[in-house]
């Protein structure tokens, strides 16, 4: 941001987008990509529940220490109803899924509805304006480019040198640390009314798509996922490999709790003694 000097709106953009979770949707990446879908999941579930106090925290230090010169601030009050919104939403689908497993898939289409009618919604113009991405310049999509890209390589790198874990879970990590939940910066800029910041996410989002692809398919081709080398691109995209599958009839990673009787447990202990 010090470096290519962009305007207050998609600066502010610019910081909640990167300091955002990654959103469930790095879930279906990982599933596209034969990454780790159990990681996936358990690190979208606890990186947004925790941005409920870092999203906030990193978003009020970066703009004071980078920004508060020339009198940039983050706008708290659509901020913080934005992230209570998806805080609340995660928590009530882990409360449907328990409850109503049947109900999953409903919601998930549900939920997947939502989000492509905010990004209608973002890319629209509003009436007697252009759109968002007429008014943003070439500089900022690349400064919005970058923090995507360098997160993609630089965690690549790192999840590399990560000993005792499989290569799948290295994509995983790749992945999920590179890809950030956009709606949330979306959703302030829409409430401010900032053409400039709703671009922001959206090319956010769009460089996400060509970067992860990109690397999904390095991926597959250096053997770091469970699809085969050798399998056809069609096939290593719509079947899947993950443990347990039919493509990949191996131990899967669900753990079944089993709750044995108290005497026959300490039947078990004493004999393990």
């Amino acid at each position: 941001i010090l470096a290519f000097r962009p305007g207050k709106d998609v600066a502010v953009a610019l910081i909640i987008t990167t300091s955002s979770p990654g959103g469930s949707f790095s879930n279906w990446w990982c599933s596209l990509a034969n990454a780790d879908v159990s990681l996936s999941v358990a690190m979208t579930t606890v990186s947004t529940l925790v941005s409920m106090v870092t999203l906030p925290l990193n978003a009020l230090l970066y703009v004071e220490l980078l920004l508060s010169a020339e009198g940039y601030s983050i706008p708290l009050k659509d901020l913080v109803p934005s992230l209570c919104v998806v805080v609340v939403g995660v928590f009530c689908g882990l409360i449907v899924s328990y409850k109503s497993p049947g109900k999953r898939a409903i919601c998930n289409r549900l939920g997947n509805i939502a989000g492509a009618l905010l990004m209608i919604m973002a890319v629209l113009p509003k009436p007697g304006k252009k759109a968002p991405f007429a008014q943003i310049e070439f500089r900022d999509c690349v400064m919005v480019s970058l923090p995507c890209f360098l997160a993609l390589v630089v965690s690549a790198f790192a999840a590399n040198m990560i000993k005792d874990i499989s290569d799948p879970a290295r994509t995983c990590l790749a992945i999920e640390s590179c890809f950030q939940n956009t709606s949330i910066a979306l959703t302030v800029a829409l409430q401010k009314g900032s053409p400039r910041g709703v671009a922001v996410p959206i090319i956010y989002g769009l460089v996400e798509i060509v970067f992860i692809s990109a690397f999904a398919i390095i991926a597959w081709k250096k053997g770091w996922t469970y699809a085969p080398v050798g399998h056809k691109l069609w096939r290593v995209i719509l079947e899947d490999y993950q443990p347990g599958s039919e493509n990949n009839p191996g131990p899967g990673r669900q753990v079944e709790m089993v709750h044995l009787p108290a005497a026959k447990s300490e039947d078990m202990a004493s004999s393990a003694s």
